[in-house]
């Protein structure tokens, strides 16, 4: 990652930085394709509920 990116993303207000982190995950979660989308041990995807149920 460019630090230079960072650091400018540091100097947002904590609104649109959120608003970044958000458009950055659609981007990933839009090339991953069908790849299954990474998941911790403490958020298995087994237990994740599905809302579309």
């Amino acid at each position: 990652m460019k630090m230079t990116l960072l650091e400018e993303a540091r100097h947002l207000p904590i609104s649109e930085r959120i608003e970044l982190v958000e458009a950055i995950w659609d981007t990933v979660d839009e090339d991953a394709g069908t790849d299954a989308m990474p998941v911790s041990a403490a958020h298995p995807l087994e237990s994740t509920p599905n809302p579309c149920e």
